[in-house]
């Protein structure tokens, strides 16, 4: 895991050199530069050694005649069997990296090498004959990869922090913050005219033109013939392979271990696939701040999952300094990113670094491909039922929940957030239900009031995007709603709080659930693979009953959450009406100010609950607070 800048007819060296030691937390072993003063071309590279641990394999990484040269943050785990084809094919390796074939792979096969790599990658690659550079972004979009274009200038990089660091001057990008869901999807970013490259994608750049083509893309196929028994078998087979492929390492690797059934699974298959000793790490809350948050308590299940493998097992008790701690996560989240569970995985990165372990294993994924969400099985029963449901009932039963209060007598407020968002998802059509299913996304309606921007509402980035995936796919609706997460949901909120979360505390994180031919076979699952009699994640759960115990693989599902509705109400409180005061929600111009100032007296008054709005209120302010007041 490293992390890379690369400039094109742009900049000098000493710039170079400072974009790429704001990096440096992506890699702490070494820093080096190459910069063709002429050209005014040159790759910097920041490296977390994790396989072939000598400074030959140190980049930006050159071919014998010094034609190609290669800055790369990832890990290809095939590059074995692709460095044995090579061999056959002539080519003599100096050392044992993964770094080496990727670029002699390149130098072989050409653009079409990315048709033969399983792992997670991002990469820049500059020819020297052709004076070209070639880039690309692994299948899931596991690594992060951001552009500059400007003209016949181009900027590529691990991170945001280091284009903004090279150029003059840089702006919000006022649309995409405008979004009515709590992240950036891709190529937006927040940032006018910084973009990220989609994942299966992959760019080239030559005589100031900038071409991007796919490579990969999830196909739904539900016409597999195979009974649910030989699928069984097929997605074991795959499961153990990723995790073997996933525990190669010369460093010490461990487990991120929730006590859900995804990361059980996979430290089962990391014990039954190592004599060696295995860390595990989790997290765990105060039970007011439990109760609070509404969810059960994480840790018991995952020290049983530790004690009955044998692992090396550590807790850390979730009470940071979260006044000190939020802007140095927005610092690294770069992205307007609203989930307090980036915090989670950075302080559980903190500890396994603090462990000298620094790799670690997630789960995170199988909801989104096997139909893991609550989402799914509630907008499932919508699809199937609401056509049955009377629609001047519906109608009439909207307008009363659009009035209801969230403060009911004694009912609790999550049971009317409820009764109000099912009876808003019921009268709306299907294409774009999906759209407002999570509990963060805005309706038009609030959207229109919360917002300053004159936009319309289905112009924008997700909800278009949203549409169209629901409109174009000829699939059942449960798979529609899984190609959703995988499209826009995974890449752009779990794994870039993921990459960004965990580079933070230079630490390697590794989803073994989401290898690309996973996700492939998770599409040709039909929906009663995946929701089977209300059992959510029905063939994933009948792999796990091979290798864990029933309580584990039947607990309740809990959120890897933090106790965002206690901070708001304490250590947080003082932040938000410092910062998000009328003087600077004017300023930013993102949003209403007289919506706002309701929203605190509503959520500070006991009679609704706001949460999630104020977070993303004071992720924004102290966003603009970041990049924007102060140059990094």
């Amino acid at each position: 895991m490293c992390g890379y800048v690369g400039y094109v007819n742009f900049g000098n060296e000493e710039l170079l050199n400072r974009a790429t030691q704001v990096i440096a937390h992506r890699g702490p072993d070494n820093q080096s530069v190459f910069w063709d003063t002429n050209q005014r071309i040159g790759l910097g590279h920041r490296r977390l050694s994790i396989i072939d641990l000598s400074n030959q394999s140190n980049q930006p990484f050159w071919n014998e005649d010094k034609s190609l040269v290669i800055a790369y943050n990832g890990e290809i785990f095939n590059y074995l069997e692709i460095r044995k084809e090579l061999q056959n094919k002539g080519f003599g390796f100096r050392t044992n990296s993964d770094t080496e074939v990727l670029l002699k792979g390149y130098e072989y096969f050409g653009e079409s090498i990315l048709n033969r790599l399983n792992g997670m990658f991002s990469f820049v690659i500059y020819n020297a004959k052709t004076k070209s550079f070639f880039a690309a972004r692994d299948h899931l979009g596991i690594k992060p990869l951001y552009f500059y274009h400007n003209n016949q200038s181009l900027i590529v990089a691990s991170e945001i922090k280091s284009i903004i660091a090279s150029i003059d001057y840089v702006e919000p990008d006022y649309k995409a913050l405008s979004t009515p869901i709590h992240f950036q999807t891709a190529p937006e970013t927040g940032f006018k005219n910084i973009k990220k490259l989609e994942p299966g994608c992959s760019m080239l750049f030559k005589n100031g033109e900038l071409k991007i083509k796919r490579f990969w893309q999830i196909e739904v196929n539900e016409s597999d013939k195979k009974t649910f028994n030989e699928k069984v078998e097929e997605l074991d087979g795959l499961l153990q392979d990723s995790v073997k492929k996933q525990m190669l390492s010369d460093v010490p690797i461990g487990v991120l271990l929730s006590g859900g059934l995804d990361s059980s699974l996979i430290a089962a298959l990391m014990q039954k696939g190592t004599s060696k000793n295995v860390n595990s790490f989790t997290i765990k809350m105060g039970a007011n701040d439990l109760k609070k948050q509404g969810i059960v308590d994480d840790s018991f299940y995952a020290k049983q999952v530790a004690e009955d493998f044998g692992f090396i097992h550590k807790e850390i008790h979730i009470t940071p300094n979260i006044i000190e701690l939020l802007p140095k996560m927005v610092y690294h989240l770069e992205e307007i990113l609203v989930d307090p569970a980036a915090i989670n995985t950075y302080l559980i990165s903190d500890l396994a670094k603090q462990a000298g372990i620094p790799v670690l294993l997630s789960g995170i994924g199988a909801d989104e491909i096997f139909g893991g969400y609550r989402i799914h099985r509630a907008m499932s029963a919508f699809n199937q039922w609401g056509p049955l449901i009377n629609n001047k009932l519906v109608k009439r039963t909207s307008a009363i929940a659009k009035n209801t209060p969230e403060s009911l007598f004694m009912i609790p407020k999550k049971y009317t957030r409820w009764f109000k968002k099912i009876c808003f998802l019921l009268s709306i059509d299907q294409d774009r239900r999906h759209i407002f299913a999570k509990d963060a996304a805005f309706v038009p309606s609030e959207w229109k009031k919360a917002f300053t921007s004159d936009f319309n509402f289905y112009d924008l980035n997700y909800p278009s995007r949203e549409v169209e995936i629901f409109r174009q796919q000829d699939a059942e609706y449960l798979n529609k709603l899984c190609l959703s997460d995988a499209l826009l949901y995974l890449p752009n909120h779990n794994l870039n709080y993921l990459d960004k979360s965990m580079m933070a505390a230079s630490i390697e994180g590794r989803p073994p659930l989401i290898d690309y031919r996973i996700v492939e076979f998770a599409f040709r699952c039909t929906s009663s693979d995946k929701i089977n009699n209300g059992q959510q994640k029905y063939i994933l759960k009948e792999v796990s009953k091979r290798y864990l115990k029933a309580n584990i693989i039947n607990r309740p599902k809990a959120p890897f959450a933090a106790p965002l509705r206690s901070w708001l109400k304490t250590d947080l409180k003082e932040m938000v009406f410092d910062l998000v005061t009328e003087k600077n929600i004017k300023k930013r111009g993102v949003y209403n100010y007289d919506y706002i100032e309701k929203i605190l007296k509503q959520h500070y008054s006991d009679s609704a609950d706001h949460s999630q709005f104020l977070f993303r209120l004071l992720m924004t302010e102290l966003w603009f607070n970041t990049f924007f007041d102060n140059k990094i």
